[in-house]
């Protein structure tokens, strides 16, 4: 299961995310310019939610309650 969720709908691809990301789950393909994100080296810390500048990371259900 994802430890984030990611609206691409949102995304412009600034990189913000992918910049606080320890674990490279979220990358910027070099060829298209799009936000990649790889669920299982995702650790659930979620400094890319608080780096997204439009929102369009969020937690997931099962992460958001076991973070409270």
């Amino acid at each position: 299961m994802s430890k984030i969720i990611v609206e691409y709908a949102k995304c412009v691809e600034c990189g913000a995310c992918t910049a606080v990301c320890n674990t490279n789950a979220l990358q910027l393909d070099a060829s298209s310019w799009s936000l990649v994100y790889d669920k299982r080296k995702c650790t659930g810390c979620k400094l890319c939610i608080k780096a997204c500048p439009l929102r369009a990371i969020r937690a997931s259900a099962k992460l958001s309650s076991a973070a409270t």
